[in-house]
């Protein structure tokens, strides 16, 4: 589970499972300081630290820590030092040594990338991991909107409306930000290296008002070329204007983007398709490369530093021109079984063809040992379709499933059904 530290409860920390790790990734910035977000972690990890009766209190404790830092400054990664400092006079057990990766240099990437291939070395290690081939597994599930267009009110189209504004709930800050709109822009003067604008903001209703030092984020929108040449290369494009929104799959996930919104919204205002690309990102779309060449030119792209910095970073190539270089043009948009291979069936009922009627309740008990060994492997249950009939007969099949696979209880079976409920991992999309 991936989590922001300020939405995390710190206090039962000494009651995480043994079989658990906690990895720690913190930037250090000005003289040493941590992040708004890491903050209170911070303060809870070093006050305790100087606490006598905190002594050995999280011998429980398994963690890694990497640091983003700048060698520039004389606080150097201070922040993660200090918390690795800590944690370990608090009695908790570092898995390896803590990473730092120096922005000063511009290798904060390479230096991450090669403390995790140490850190998962370890990890594996101490707790008896075995490692197994990478598959995607997807966060989100997309739901469409055939009943909203780009005209409804509902949906997201890349900046906020003037009702959303004011729903918005005080105080604001870095984490809370108050939406403006420029009410004033002026060019002072231009000059051929650079120039210089006079811009004002309505901060009208936020309860701010401006202090020496206060700055504005801008919100900005990818040009229409290169929203283009993505939404092309991923099989979008006859799409762009398709209102869909994104559900998380565990329930821990954060959306990225407000929706319900559209693809090409998305693409132009959401998604950050023209910065630089990583060789970590790079690694991520292996699986989805359109043919063998593809695979084997974005394998050797992901794991060697030298070639990637000539073909890419030295290019200045964003994700969408990578894609169109490294697949000739093809599409990078493919379907479930080219992604998933061997492990994706598709199984069919048909309620009104053949002589004898078959339900979807009817395929998913045939296959009832799949179906069972899919959730002992922390599979997600979806059902889609008629609320009825169809979405009770097979919650009732479900149930049956469970009791007869593993041997329990009708009384543990709810419990497990429940449990998977609340974890988002029996999810219905029923009417």
């Amino acid at each position: 589970m991936a989590a922001d530290l300020e939405d995390y409860d710190f206090d039962d920390l000494d009651s995480l499972p043994e079989n658990h790790v906690m990895i720690l990734v913190l930037a250090s910035y000005g003289e040493g300081e941590p992040t708004d977000n890491a903050e209170a972690f911070y303060a809870f990890i070093t006050e305790r630290a100087d606490d006598a009766e905190a002594l050995a209190s999280l011998s429980n404790l398994n963690y890694a820590a990497f640091g983003l830092g700048n060698s520039s400054y004389e606080q150097y990664n201070a922040v993660v030092r200090r918390i690795d400092e800590a944690l370990k006079k608090m009695g908790a057990n570092s898995l390896c040594p803590t990473g730092e990766g120096d922005d000063g240099e511009g290798m904060i990437e390479d230096d991450f990338l090669a403390w995790k291939e140490i850190m998962w070395s370890e990890v594996a290690k101490v707790m008896s991991l075995e490692e197994r081939a990478v598959r995607y597994e997807p966060s989100y599930n997309i739901k469409l909107h055939p009943e909203l267009t780009t005209r409804s009110p509902a949906v997201y189209l890349g900046e906020l409306t003037g009702n959303r504004m004011k729903s918005v709930s005080t105080p604001y800050g870095a984490s809370n930000p108050y939406v403006s709109v420029v009410v004033e822009s002026d060019e002072l003067f231009r000059m051929p290296d650079r120039n210089c604008i006079h811009m004002e903001f309505d901060i009208t209703g936020s309860g701010m008002s401006y202090e020496t030092g206060d700055h504005v984020a801008i919100w900005p929108m990818n040009p229409t070329i290169e929203v283009d040449r993505f939404l092309a290369l991923t099989d979008l494009a006859d799409k762009r204007d398709q209102v869909v929104s994104l559900e998380p799959i565990d329930g821990t996930s954060r959306l990225p983007f407000p929706s319900p919104t559209t693809y090409d919204s998305i693409a132009r205002y959401y998604l950050e398709i023209c910065g630089p690309v990583s060789r970590q990102f790079v690694s991520t779309l292996v699986p989805f490369s359109p043919d063998e060449p593809s695979r084997v030119e974005m394998e050797k792209l992901a794991n060697d530093a030298e070639y990637f910095s000539e073909i890419v970073s030295k290019k200045l190539l964003n994700i969408a021109q990578l894609l169109e270089m490294v697949g000739d043009g093809k599409s990078w948009g493919k379907n479930l079984k080219e992604v998933f291979g061997d492990q994706f069936e598709l199984i069919m009922a048909f309620s009104r063809e053949g002589p004898k009627k078959v339900y979807v309740q009817d395929r998913l008990l045939e296959h009832a040992n799949a179906v069972n060994e899919l959730l002992e492997q922390s599979g997600h249950f979806y059902v889609c379709g008629d609320a009825a009939n169809m979405a009770h007969a097979v919650a009732s099949i479900l149930h049956r499933i469970l009791v007869q696979q593993r041997g329990i209880s009708e009384s543990l079976a709810d419990n497990l059904i429940k449990q998977m409920r609340l974890s988002n991992k029996y999810q219905e999309d029923t009417w």
